[in-house]
């Protein structure tokens, strides 16, 4: 029997005080690291399954162009299982409820900020369980919160709360599981059986792919079935029959909620067994052994991926193994069972790499690679200790250097801005151009400056406010001498009702000013890269500045352009690009001279809130050359969008009789967003005689804009063509 069973008196889980405290002191860290914007398609169909829910009781989504998965019947359903989309919906309430006080045009940006704080309250509750896992263990309270701190600030942890990824959530119900199944067979309560079924259950929901692990707990509490043997059944079969039992108990959770995934299936997708037809309609040919030594080699050692990198402390599991294993065999077992199964699983997957910061499909077992740290802090003795001790907090130097990185810029950037491969290196070199992605601290252009939110000064108080007392309770070696919980309850309140007054304050009362500043700092590291002559960097950063809505609009335009010139050709007039309008009486369509890039006026289509609309305006019928080359290309920004639609522009040709037609989109646009340029090279058909440019929305409520639309015959044999006017 291991030593964990022969002292108890170190092994009661911590007082509510304490970790009430823990709580507060990460939460109010992580939630300054939030994006607070949709970034891609996942987080889009995550958001839009928690507004739909809410908004209209329903699965379906609004559409989101390049990431659709239809169903038979036709509507758009999120592909993902309905575990972290769930948890999304009460803040998606809050936010929806805060966002009536405020008059902003764009109903999403309130509920995604409070959507957005999800993954900061799962990952300070991951920290808390880690924390009592370690005590539980029977490591003191001063190491485990030294481990807590390794895990939640130096590792892949800290980076994975800024999006809406469920990876967190997978993390947290897994090491709550294994905590809990743990306290089962140490203290032999079924209430921690229950825990453990029901959270193994939920890490199922969230991703079935977890289902996997279900033998390793399997096998642990087989193990502790036998451990505990009744001497009064001295038949070998009753024995059997009860281990049995028990294991098919610790089934019941994942079936019963596995059951309510196959409803929604089958709701979805007319199938019980299709969560998403682009996920899950076949995924083997994914999964390769022919993948694995590429897959494992790079999620444990390549630049681009390796767990160890990317979360420097982990390394040291490679040693703290051994003691853990020494004191806890049973739960060494387990966790290192959990490491290699998901290692071996996620490197043979054909997409171990993913488009995310460092090994995302490795971020659920960090919290076992960080437990056993706590063993062998605690079992060091003499030279060794102070050894250990000294590495231990150089990894933590090292991570807190790597997720600084992370929480200041986005991870998504490393792949639709820079030429290479993202990895941490690519990263830095965005870091020192001051690619800056944060709602707390922006850049301005004119003059060079930085912009620091009162938010993070306040939150920052308030985290060494809640770190000193976390310190003063375990200063106190009488526990009836430490906080209430009561007055644990009542300064953690206090504590969050403090950063959310001055995020209501400063964040939330000047939302669009914070959104600006977002967007100038990308102005600014665009104008860092232009200085240097990379082109490709700042031509993509300088996109990314208009689409955010930088103050520096005209100037991020003028440099685009600068840096990749229009075709060339012969221009065509295309006339009153709203010619023609097709809509219904409460749809407005004007020139805009107030909203515009070319310093003329725009072309702007709006529907009011509250119903979604369908409308299109036309362009004039230009006259083109058959089998010519030609290029669309123009600039577009949408606001207050909100329903099942989109914005569009397209084109449609003939042959000037209404016959032989060809139509289609050059861009679809489902959210609300800033300038965005559009072009398209195309060569008309044999038969075209004429054509024209239709804009306008589909099925949705909000305003399109339309600027600077150039038409350009690019090839040969475009005589006797107009010129263009505009």
């Amino acid at each position: 029997m291991s030593s964990s069973m022969q002292k108890p008196n170190l092994l009661r889980l911590p007082r509510v005080s304490v970790s009430a405290l823990i709580f507060c002191f990460f939460f109010l860290i992580y939630a300054l690291t939030i994006h607070g914007q949709l970034r891609y398609g996942d987080e889009t169909e995550r958001y839009l399954q928690a507004q739909s829910l809410v908004e209209r009781q329903s699965f379906e989504i609004r559409r989101v162009p390049g990431h659709q998965t239809i169903a038979p019947n036709g509507k758009n359903y999120s592909q993902f299982e309905m575990g972290y989309g769930i948890l999304l919906v009460p803040p998606y309430i809050v936010g929806k409820i805060v966002n009536s006080f405020f008059a902003y045009p764009e109903l999403d940006w309130i509920p995604l900020l409070f959507v957005f704080l999800v993954n900061p309250l799962i990952t300070a509750l991951t920290c808390v369980v880690l924390f009592w896992f370690s005590r539980a263990l029977g490591v003191d309270e001063v190491i485990s919160f030294w481990i807590t701190l390794l895990f939640g600030l130096a590792t892949i942890a800290l980076p994975y709360t800024k999006g809406l990824y469920r990876e967190p959530l997978q993390g947290l119900a897994l090491l709550a599981a294994a905590c809990a199944i743990y306290l089962f067979r140490r203290d032999d309560k079924p209430r921690w059986f229950w825990i453990s079924a029901i959270c193994f259950g939920y890490a199922v929901f969230t991703k079935v792919a977890n289902g996997i692990m279900l033998p390793l707990f399997w096998a642990y509490l087989w193990f502790v079935f036998v451990e505990r043997r009744d001497a009064a059944d001295a038949k070998l079969t009753t024995r059997r029959r009860k281990r049995t039992l028990g294991l098919f108990a610790f089934l019941l959770p994942t079936l019963v909620l596995l059951a309510i995934q196959g409803v929604v299936n089958l709701v979805k997708y007319e199938n019980v067994f299709v969560i998403g037809p682009s996920n899950y309609r076949d995924p083997l040919p994914y999964f390769s052994l022919a993948f694995l030594p590429e897959g494992v080699t790079g999620l444990l050692l390549s630049p681009e991926k390796s767990l160890f990198l990317y979360a420097p402390p982990t390394i040291l599991y490679l040693v703290a193994w051994v003691p853990f294993f020494r004191k806890h065999l049973w739960e060494a077992l387990l966790s290192l069972a959990l490491i290699v199964v998901n290692v071996l699983f996620n490197g043979a997957y054909q997409l171990w790499g993913s488009v995310n910061w460092g090994p995302r499909y490795l971020v659920l077992i960090v919290p076992f690679l960080i437990l056993p740290i706590g063993i062998l802090l605690q079992s060091a003795r003499g030279w060794q200790r102070w050894l250990w001790r000294v590495v231990t907090a150089i990894t933590l130097g090292m991570g807190l250097l790597v997720q600084a990185i992370a929480a200041l810029t986005d991870d998504r950037e490393l792949f639709g801005v820079l030429p290479a491969s993202g990895n941490l290196f690519v990263a830095h070199d965005l870091f020192i151009h001051s690619a800056l992605d944060s709602l707390v601290i922006s850049l301005a252009a004119q003059p060079n400056r930085v912009i620091v939110n009162p938010w993070l000064w306040v939150s920052l108080t308030l985290v060494v406010f809640a770190g000193v007392l976390v310190v003063a309770q375990f200063k106190r070696s009488d526990e009836n001498k430490r906080m209430s919980p009561r007055a644990a309850w009542i300064i953690s309140i206090i504590l969050l009702l403090g950063q959310f007054g001055v995020f209501w304050i400063s964040v939330l009362s000047d939302y669009p000013r914070v959104l600006q500043g977002k967007a100038n700092s990308k102005y600014v590291a665009a104008n860092n890269y232009f200085a240097e002559g990379r082109s490709v960097e700042a031509y993509n950063l300088y996109a990314r500045a208009l689409y955010q809505g930088t103050a520096y609009a005209t100037e991020s335009k003028a440099r685009m352009e600068e840096i990749q010139p229009r075709a060339g050709g012969s221009e065509v007039e295309l006339g009153n690009l709203g010619a023609h309008v097709m809509t219904q009486d409460i749809v407005q369509v004007t020139d805009d001279a107030a909203v515009s890039l070319s310093g003329v006026a725009s072309l702007r289509i709006s529907a009011p809130p509250g119903k979604a609309v369908s409308v299109e305006a036309d362009s004039e019928f230009v006259p083109v050359v058959p089998s010519t080359q030609y290029e669309w290309s123009g600039w577009i920004k949408t606001e207050g969008m909100y329903g099942m639609g989109i914005a569009f522009v397209a084109w449609y040709e003939d042959n000037g009789k209404w016959q032989q037609s060809r139509a289609e989109t050059i861009f679809g646009q489902s959210e609300s967003g800033g300038w965005r340029q559009f072009h398209q090279m195309f060569t008309t058909l044999p038969t075209t005689k004429r054509i024209l440019l239709r804009m306008g929305l589909w099925q949705t409520q909000g305003t399109l804009w339309v600027d600077d639309v150039h038409f350009v015959a690019i090839s040969a044999n475009t005589t006797n063509l107009p010129s263009r006017s505009q």
